[in-house]
């Protein structure tokens, strides 16, 4: 995993790492019959909210700068 972080962008990278703990709890609540509370839950609906405006953020950065790339011809 650390070698293929290597080859993302920091906000993928980041993006990865914040999604691991929300797949690690539906993993748990899946095979170990694990409850969660109403903390729980609005804990991952933040988490997954601050990850899509991460990702939107740097995806519109990423289109931004290519767009302002002179082509080659």
């Amino acid at each position: 995993m650390t070698f293929a972080y290597r080859h993302l962008e920091v906000s993928k990278r980041a993006s990865l790492q914040l999604l691991l703990p929300i797949t690690t709890g539906t993993g748990a609540s899946f095979l170990f019959d694990e409850t969660f509370g109403l903390i729980e839950l609005l804990g991952t609906a933040l988490t997954l909210i601050a990850t899509m405006m991460i990702n939107r953020r740097a995806s519109k950065a990423v289109s931004k700068k290519l767009a302002t790339q002179p082509t080659s011809s």
